[in-house]
Formats: C-alpha cells, structure tokens, sequence
C-alpha cells in the first residue's frame, strides 16, 4: 500500500485555507478552483483564468501568473501553518499585511531549477537564473505548466 502524502492547511484569510501536500521533491498547493504544483523543473497551475507574464534583466528571470478570479482558501480541519516553517525539505512563510493581501513565499530546495515561489490573493511568481530557458505549455481555462531548462 503506497504511503499517504502529509497535508498541511495554510491559513489564507478567515476560516479559510490552502490545502498544502508535500513529498520529497515535489509540493502541491490547492484552493478553491485552484491547484498549484511545484516540481523541480517545472511549475504548473490550474484555474479557470490566468494571464502569464515574465520579465527579466541581468541576472534574474520573474515568471508571474495573474488569476483575475483570485486565489481563495478552502474550509479546513486545522491550520498547521501560520507563520514560517519547514515543510519537507521546503521552507514556508506566510506573511499578512493587515487590511492589505497576504503573501505566501516558498523557499524551495536546492535541486531546485527556481528559488522562490510567491503566492499571493491575485496570482503566483517565481524567480530563477537569466540564463534559464522557459518553455510554457497552456490549454485555456484549464492549466498552463512551464518548463524550465
């Protein structure tokens, strides 16, 4: 019998949260119509509606992914996480700005082929080498994944 994934609920806003399952190398974030999943070479996020947008200069490339519907938690059995923790081998942190939005940063492991993830009430960002390569593969309203190099 495979052995069941830990899940962790993130507190998102109040009473609700996103539900956070973690393996080895592998995260997957999940909301109301809203399902994230972090791999080390790829990151692939499915909702009915986003935009991609990426810039670059010098040194760093930022790929982020707008929701126009927002990114909404879900009603959990718990909050595990409300504040900083280590996750797996990933690190966790939650920041709220009273009356503002709320950012959820992912610090991600070395093997890693991005360093950050950044979610927030209105999309998704993440930070990698200028000199990666980025390959997106999008099938409207249902998910975009984008392959790093």
């Amino acid at each position: 019998m495979p052995r069941k994934k830990p899940v962790f609920y993130v507190k998102w806003g109040p009473g609700k949260a996103l539900e956070m399952e973690v393996s080895e190398d592998v995260m997957i974030l999940r909301g109301d119509g809203f399902e994230l999943d972090l791999e080390p070479r790829s990151v692939r996020l499915e909702a009915s509606e986003f935009a991609v947008r990426e810039y670059s200069d010098d040194k760093r490339k930022r790929v982020y992914i707008d929701v126009p519907v927002g990114i909404h938690g879900v009603q959990a059995p718990r909050v595990d996480i409300d504040g900083t923790r280590m996750v797996g081998y990933f690190e966790v942190r939650l920041t709220e700005i009273e009356n503002l939005d709320r950012y959820l940063t992912i610090i991600t492991p070395g093997g890693f082929l991005y360093d950050y993830v950044v979610v927030t009430s209105e999309g998704v960002m993440f930070e990698t080498s200028a000199k990666r390569k980025l390959y997106r593969e999008e099938v409207p309203g249902e998910a975009v994944t984008i392959y790093l190099v």
